[in-house]
């Protein structure tokens, strides 16, 4: 096997060091719905599944696995209309007993905030948007 080794790309125009496309690359992202009756998978980096884990809750099984636990996951969704004043959200974490934020998974717990409240209620979601970005093992 051969080995190709570069310490910037250029595309003719502009010149990037290689170690910023390494570490400045989301390594993982997926886009998913769960209000329909099975979780539906959309698009995915990075993710050899997804796992429904009950109302609002989904966990991501990475391909290649994170070289520590020490990643950034950020999740993302929408509101139900351009009005609203419920806040919906995903985040790295979980409902259940159990959380998973390690090198090969993690998990995230879908739910809104309405109003005033801090109250967070759990709640499946039809736009779900969630980026990883560390180093790879």
């Amino acid at each position: 096997m051969s080995t190709l080794q570069v310490s910037n790309l250029n595309d003719g125009t502009t010149t990037v060091a290689t170690t910023f496309v390494n570490s400045g690359s989301a390594k993982a992202y997926a886009n998913y719905d769960m209000v329909t009756t099975s979780l539906t998978v959309r698009k995915t980096l990075n993710c050899s599944s997804l796992t429904d884990d009950g109302t609002a809750a989904v966990t991501t099984n990475y391909t290649s696995n994170l070289s520590d636990a020490f990643y950034v996951a950020g999740g993302h969704t929408g509101r139900d209309s351009a009005t609203s004043t419920t806040a919906y959200m995903i985040w790295p974490t979980s409902k259940s007993a159990t959380i998973t934020y390690s090198t090969s998974a993690t998990s995230w717990q879908g739910g809104f905030s309405s109003g005033t409240s801090s109250v967070l209620t759990a709640n499946d979601m039809f736009i779900n948007l969630m980026t990883l970005h560390g180093d790879l093992a």
